[in-house]
């Protein structure tokens, strides 16, 4: 709900309570943008965790990938993560297809939320 009302101010549709009485087409931008942010956070946490060497979205703000939504998203779809190399899976991410390569690192997701945790327990 915090990415809705936060795209919904942006694109000012009113608040998340809001969103069901959208037309569908915008709902489903708020959806589509919501699910890009998603992953540009997952992304921004490996990239913290040193999995990542970088990512289309770490040259915006988050209030930019909401505004120029289709044109970074358009970015987004011609450039995978870029795993690092030291990664154990390096070589088989690397033979990959840039489709395949963000489903690949997406996939490591657990891993990485059970990687940052640890990094955050005292």
């Amino acid at each position: 709900m915090a990415f809705y009302e936060l795209i919904m101010g942006v694109l000012g549709l009113g608040s998340a309570p809001k969103f069901y009485y959208l037309p569908d087409a915008q709902q489903m931008m708020v959806m589509d943008i919501h699910l890009f942010l998603a992953d540009q956070v997952r992304f921004e946490m490996m990239h913290r965790l040193g999995w990542l060497t970088g990512f289309s979205g770490q040259a915006y703000t988050i209030i930019d990938m909401v505004h120029n939504f289709e044109n970074i998203k358009a970015e987004w779809k011609e450039k995978a993560p870029a795993l690092c190399e030291a990664d154990p899976d390096f070589e088989a991410y690397s033979k990959l297809t840039i489709g395949d390569k963000q489903a690949f690192v997406r996939r490591k997701l657990r891993q990485a939320l059970e990687a940052f945790q640890a990094n955050l327990a005292p």
